[in-house]
Order: structure tokens, then C-alpha cells, then sequence
């Protein structure tokens, strides 16, 4: 055996809109062992070798997601628009649907709690903050599960990321392991060690509680599948995208398109389906208006992702949307054409030398994605959302149709 190498890569990932640059490797050599003198040696023994010191990376930190304040004393629950909500001021908290009852008890949560801040991570996460620091008290109604915090891990459960300790998965990410990991680190920055729900059996609203009193809880040998604290609908709608040949490369998330709503909060547009945020367009009624329209139009019902690429499209009862463009900003693509390349580094998908789609260094997802434009067969693109989708890409099948 040669003497053992240690490799050092750095490898550097640009944002989707510019190449990444590959520096070159560097490689170290470890020190030869020493080898001790006859004096040091005892009779009989063997000359011991020390492993030459490995240098660990030190561990990446994931920003503490902010929560933004609040007026506690503002809190009031309104039925406007067809629907009872939450709200603190001129600001809308939580949208509650036609759940009077739930909405009247989030209210009661949130006063015996005194919490006067909200973060959010992915749509998926909640979390409420009183004064800067995870909510304890008692609180009317209890509907709590408690969990040990030092367990707390990420873990992919079934082909999805979750947020778990040895027993219970308390939230479930979907295909998002980035999301999952910001979860934890607010988990450990507050310290909570209880989950709260409101609504049955599909919880309208889940928050996260510290019982500075309560010992970590007995549960006996962790089992081989976890029991699962219940989800919300948004948790629970994630399924596996397969595509022929590919083999699983995603997820797929329902999208009810006739319940689309564009609403204006504290001075942003958003766009709100089954009383869920999808997206926000800041001040741009146009764009969300453009959007809403056009899923609307194409009858769109799914919301596909590739893996954690942030690529994804949408699906029409689990075809291409169909149709005519007319009157959307709309380009077509030679599917013929299309192929994976990597360029300075960076993967991305092609039509002849025009880049279409970005994928950094996950060559994996930049092939997956090509598999899913093939099967579907789309072959125009409709560029919507002035960049408010993130990595979601109107794809229409618009010829043959």
C-alpha cells in the first residue's frame, strides 16, 4: 500500500445566475510517523505507530430564521373575504378558512402564551416567539405532544426530509432537506421540547412550546418506524415524482386552482390557495395577477419539484398543461435539441449552446429534470412571475395539442 493521501477539494457554487468556478485541488501529504529509538522501546514490544491528525471541516451554520413582531394586543380574529382569520393590527396572522372555531381558539393559544413575533420556514414550519423566546405557559385546550430536543435530527423518512427525535417525526419537509435543517437550528437556538396543535384530525395550525419543568419524556427502545405527530395538509400532500427510466426524481404537491386568491398583506401581494401562501410578489399585482390567470387557464393541479434543485413545473392532472399561449410571454424548446452539460462547472440544461436551466453542481437533478421535460413532452416555455416562482418554471405542451 502507498502512503495514504489526503484530498482537499473546495469547490465554490455560484447563485443560478452566473457559472460556477471550479479552483484547483490541493494536495496535502501527512508527516512520515515518527520512529522511536531503541531506548524508548521496551523488550518484546513493537514499535507503535501514531495515524497521522485529520483535520475536521468545521461543521456549516445554518442562519436562525427571524421572526418578525407583532402587536399582541391588536390580536382579533375578523371574517372577511368568506373566511375567518387571525389578525394583530393591520397585519393578517393566520387564515383559518371557515374554521371559526379553530381560528377562536389560535386566539386564546396565543394570549395565554403572550406570543407576540411569527417565523416562518418553507410554508411547511411555523414558529412564535414571546418577547424573543420560545412560548411557556399554560395553555387552555392542550393538545400537546412533548419531544426530546436533544434528539432532534433531519433524516430522509420515506423519501421525504423530516424533522425528527428517536420517536416522532414532528414535521414533514417534503423534498426540501434546506428547509429541514433551518427548522432545527430554530429548534435548538428556542429550545423547544413541545408541539401544539389546533384543529382535528388535520391540523389547522401547529406551535412549538417550552415546558422549562417538564423531564425529557419515556418513550423505552426507539422503534423501527417512528409513530408521526399529525400533519397539516401542506405536510401531508407530498408524493414521489417517477418518471420512466428516471426512477424517482421528486415530488409532487396538489394544487387546487380554483381556490387561487391574490391578496394584498401588509403592503405585499400574495398569492393564497386553500388558505396556504404559494408565493409573494412584493408590489407587483401584475406579475401574482399573471400568474394566478395563467394556473388558472392551464388548469394546473400539481406543483412538481426535482429533488432539492429548486427546479420544478407544473402538472394538470399529472399531464403537460395544454393549450395556447396567446396573449402569455411564451418561448418554444427543440426537445430533440435538449442535453446535459456541464459548462465552467456548472450542470445545466441545454438546447444546442443556449442554456435554459441552471443546476450548479447537481448533475443529478439537471439529468432528472431533462428526463421529466422528455416524458412530459413539453416543448414551450411561458417565463411568468418576474422571478417570484424561485426555481418553478411554467412548461406547457402547446403544439399537438
Amino acid at each position: 500500500m502507498g502512503r495514504p493521501l489526503a484530498l482537499l477539494a473546495a469547490l465554490s457554487i455560484s447563485s443560478t445566475a452566473s457559472f460556477a468556478q471550479q479552483p484547483s485541488s490541493r494536495i496535502t501529504l501527512p508527516g512520515r510517523p515518527g520512529i522511536p529509538t531503541p531506548g524508548q522501546m521496551t523488550p518484546g514490544a513493537r514499535p507503535e505507530f501514531q495515524a497521522p491528525q485529520t483535520t475536521k471541516a468545521p461543521p456549516v451554520e445554518v442562519p436562525i430564521a427571524t421572526a418578525k413582531p407583532f402587536d399582541a394586543g391588536s390580536l382579533q380574529v375578523k371574517y372577511q373575504g368568506g373566511a375567518w382569520q387571525l389578525w394583530a393590527g393591520p397585519t393578517l396572522i393566520k387564515d383559518f378558512g371557515r374554521a371559526e372555531i379553530e381560528a377562536r381558539e389560535a386566539l386564546q393559544v396565543f394570549r395565554d402564551l403572550r406570543v407576540n413575533s411569527r417565523g416562518e420556514i418553507g410554508g411547511v414550519f411555523e414558529f412564535w416567539l414571546a418577547n424573543d423566546e420560545a412560548p411557556s405557559g399554560i395553555v387552555r385546550n392542550r393538545k400537546i405532544i412533548s419531544f426530546n430536543p436533544a434528539g432532534l435530527r433531519v433524516e430522509s423518512v420515506a423519501g421525504t426530509w423530516c424533522l425528527r427525535d428517536d420517536h416522532v417525526i414532528l414535521y414533514n419537509f417534503g423534498p426540501s432537506k434546506s428547509d429541514a435543517d433551518a427548522a432545527l437550528a430554530v429548534c435548538r437556538r428556542y429550545g423547544f421540547n413541545q408541539l401544539g396543535f389546533i384543529g382535528q384530525p388535520t391540523p389547522f395550525l401547529k406551535y412549538l412550546m417550552l415546558d422549562r419543568n417538564a423531564p425529557p419524556p419515556k418513550y423505552g427502545p426507539a422503534p423501527v418506524v417512528p409513530a408521526s405527530a399529525r400533519m397539516t395538509a401542506r405536510e401531508d400532500a407530498w408524493r414521489p415524482l417517477a418518471v420512466p427510466g428516471a426512477g424517482i426524481v421528486g415530488t409532487v404537491q396538489p394544487l387546487n386552482n380554483r381556490q387561487l386568491e391574490l391578496r394584498r398583506n401588509s403592503g405585499k401581494w400574495q398569492l393564497v390557495a386553500d388558505q396556504t401562501q404559494l408565493w409573494e410578489f412584493g408590489s407587483s399585482e401584475r406579475e401574482g395577477r399573471t400568474v394566478m390567470l395563467a394556473l388558472q387557464q392551464f388548469r394546473c393541479s400539481e406543483i412538481c419539484k426535482i429533488g432539492e434543485s429548486g427546479f420544478g413545473f407544473f402538472l394538470a392532472n399529472g399531464r403537460a398543461p395544454g393549450g395556447t399561449v396567446v396573449g402569455l410571454p411564451s418561448r418554444p424548446i427543440n426537445r430533440d435539441s435538449l442535453a446535459v452539460r456541464q459548462v465552467d462547472g456548472a450542470w445545466g440544461v441545454y438546447e444546442d449552446r443556449r442554456r435554459l436551466f441552471d443546476f450548479d453542481a447537481n448533475a443529478d437533478a439537471a439529468k432528472h429534470a431533462l428526463a421529466a421535460i422528455k416524458h412530459y413532452q413539453f416543448d414551450t416555455i411561458c417565463p411568468i412571475g418576474g422571478g417570484h416562482l424561485g426555481g418553478l418554471n411554467l412548461l406547457v405542451k402547446a403544439r399537438g395539442f
